[in-house]
């Protein structure tokens, strides 16, 4: 039951591709969305994107480079990054406070190709 519910989630995002903004007003605590809004504040201010890529999971992209992507879960998110193009980001992250936010959510994908697709699951 759960597989077909999680197929319908997917068709359903497929077709209207949830802006992340939206889909963590209605899908987290107070508290989790604070977090995660505050994060996504950063990726406006540095010119970072994020567009819906599969179920649940946003890319994040800047000057058209795959950065990583988020993934939400039950009331909770990650980040997966590409390592090699996120360490131009790191002073700023640190003067700005948000290491903390960022390495509490931080895991490291080695399955990117390159060009912003995933080659392996989460």
């Amino acid at each position: 039951m759960a597989e077909k519910n999680k197929e319908s989630l997917a068709k359903k995002q497929r077709k209207t591709k949830p802006k992340l903004e939206d889909f963590i007003a209605s899908s987290m605590d107070d508290e989790v969305k604070q977090v995660l809004f505050a994060f996504l504040d950063y990726c406006d201010s540095e010119k970072i994107t994020y567009r819906w890529s599969a179920t649940n999971r946003w890319n994040l992209y800047a000057k058209d480079k795959s950065l990583g992507y988020i993934g939400i879960g039950d009331n909770s998110w990650r980040i997966l990054l590409n390592h090699r193009e996120i360490v131009q980001y790191e002073d700023f992250i640190q003067k700005e406070g948000l290491s903390e936010a960022m390495y509490n959510n931080l895991h490291f994908c080695e399955g990117c190709d390159g060009n912003g697709s995933c080659v392996s699951a989460p």
